[in-house]
C-alpha cells in the first residue's frame, strides 16, 4: 500500500530486526493473514506516539479494531515481550555491555486514569487517584521490567513484587539503586533474591529537581516514555495492556538508538554529517 510515513513508522532497518516475531504463522490450517504485520506494527506506534482517540486514527492505518486486537493478540501470548527482550539485548551490546544486566534502577511513577477505567487508586504521597508504574531500568536507562498497579499500592509492596520478577528474568542482577521509599524491604529483597539495594536520600533541604546519583538514570527513563502521549495518562481498562504500551515504547525508543532514522535528523545534524562526508570524499581522492 502506498502512504506517505509517519514519524512514528519504523523504518527498513528496524522493522528487519522485529519482523521475524509477528511475521504470519506458515503452513498451519486457517484463513491466510492478509494484513501486512508492518502496517499493524505503524498503527500501534502511529496510537502511542499522537495519543489520538481510536475513532480518530487516520483511514490510511488499519482500522482501530484491528490495531487493538493485535495489541490484546501479542500481550497474551507473549510477543510483546518476547521483542523486547529480543531488542533489549541488542541494545545493550551495541551499548558495549553484556546482553544481561548486572545492576538495575527502580522508582515509580503515579499517572491519573481516564473515565471508565478500572484498578485505580489514590497514591496518597502524590496526591494523585490513578495507576503506578513499577519500572526497573538497567544503568544505561533501558527498561527492563514495568509493573502497573492501582495507585495505592505502595513502592514497597509493587517493588518486591518487581524485584521478585527481575530476579527471574535477570538472574545476574545483584544489586539495585532506589529511593528511601524501597527502604523498608532492603532486608528482605537480599534474603529472598540476593540483589543488593542501595537506597540514594534526597538531599538535606531539597525543594526541587536535582540529579541524584543513579537516580536519574531512571528518571530520565521515566520522561523517555512520557513523550509518547498515550502514556501520558492511563487509558486501558485492563492492567496488562497498560504495562505492553510502556514495553513498546520502550521497544521503540531502542529502536531507533539501534538503527537510526536519518531522514528525521535536525538540519543542522544533516549538514554536519555532510560536510563531514565531503571532507572523507577530499582525503580519498587526495590520497
Amino acid at each position: 500500500m502506498n502512504r506517505t510515513s509517519y514519524a512514528t513508522d519504523v523504518t527498513d532497518a528496524q522493522w528487519e530486526l522485529i519482523e521475524p516475531f509477528v511475521r504470519p504463522t506458515v503452513g498451519e490450517p486457517g484463513r491466510p493473514a492478509e494484513i501486512d504485520r508492518r502496517w499493524i506494527v505503524n498503527g500501534v506506534l502511529y496510537v502511542l506516539g499522537t495519543g489520538c482517540q481510536w475513532r480518530n486514527v487516520p483511514h490510511d492505518l488499519p482500522k482501530s479494531g484491528i490495531i487493538r486486537s493485535y495489541i490484546r493478540k501479542w500481550t497474551e501470548d507473549g510477543t510483546i515481550a518476547t521483542i523486547h527482550a529480543f531488542v533489549l539485548a541488542e541494545t545493550r551490546r551495541a551499548q558495549a555491555r553484556d546482553a544481561e544486566p548486572t545492576a538495575c534502577v527502580i522508582d515509580s511513577q503515579t499517572v491519573k486514569t481516564a473515565a471508565g477505567v478500572g484498578e485505580s487508586g489514590y497514591d496518597g504521597g502524590k496526591k494523585i487517584k490513578g495507576r503506578k508504574r513499577h519500572i526497573t531500568v538497567d544503568t544505561q536507562g533501558n527498561i527492563l521490567d514495568v509493573v502497573v498497579s492501582p495507585g495505592n499500592v505502595t513502592d514497597a509492596e509493587g517493588g518486591t513484587y518487581r524485584l521478585g520478577t527481575i530476579a527471574h528474568k535477570h538472574p545476574d542482577i545483584e544489586k539495585a539503586w532506589a529511593d528511601n521509599a524501597y527502604a523498608s524491604i532492603v532486608d528482605d529483597i537480599r534474603t529472598w533474591y540476593g540483589i543488593e539495594i542501595e537506597i540514594v536520600p534526597q538531599l538535606v533541604d531539597q525543594h526541587t529537581f536535582i540529579p541524584l546519583p543513579r537516580r536519574w538514570v531512571v528518571e530520565r527513563s521515566l520522561a523517555w516514555i512520557s513523550n509518547y502521549r498515550r502514556l501520558v495518562k492511563d487509558y486501558e481498562r485492563r492492567p496488562e495492556i497498560s504495562e505492553s504500551y510502556i514495553l513498546l515504547a520502550s521497544i521503540h525508543v531502542m529502536l531507533r538508538r539501534l538503527k537510526p532514522d536519518t531522514s528525521q535528523a535536525k538540519p543542522w545534524k544533516k549538514d554536519r554529517k555532510d560536510r563531514e562526508d565531503t571532507i572523507v570524499q577530499n582525503i580519498a581522492k587526495a590520497a
